[in-house]
This record gives C-alpha cells, structure tokens and sequence, in this order.
C-alpha cells in the first residue's frame, strides 16, 4: 500500500508525509531470532516424543547369530 501512496505523491509532485518515508537501511532493531527465542520463552512447547524406529533386518542378524 506504501508503495502505491508514494507514487502517486511523487506523480503529482506532493511531498512526502513523515510515515510515508523510507526507513534508512542498516540493521533492523529486532531481528526475527531474537523474536522467536522471546516467544519461544513465554510460550513453552512440551517435548516433542521420540520416536523408537523397529528394523526387521536387526531382529533378524541377531537371530542368526544365535
């Protein structure tokens, strides 16, 4: 939407409002790690489970040393 006020402000020749302006670029104040690791400190997520993988193939070496 930004976009679109601009252009139009700039074909007509208006200044631009102080919101309109362009951020300057550089680092960002927050980036999305330290977002996700605040969040992910007040919503704790239960363990996720392990998973035992069965493989025949195991069961059956053992059996034949036998």
């Amino acid at each position: 939407m930004m976009i679109g006020l601009r252009a139009t402000l700039e074909l007509l020749g208006l200044p631009l409002p102080d919101y309109a302006q362009r951020k300057p670029p550089g680092p960002r104040t927050a980036s999305a790690k330290v977002i996700a690791a605040m969040y992910a400190a007040d919503n704790r997520q239960p363990k996720p489970r392990k998973v035992y993988h069965y493989d025949p193939n195991k069961f059956r070496e053992k059996r034949a040393q036998r």
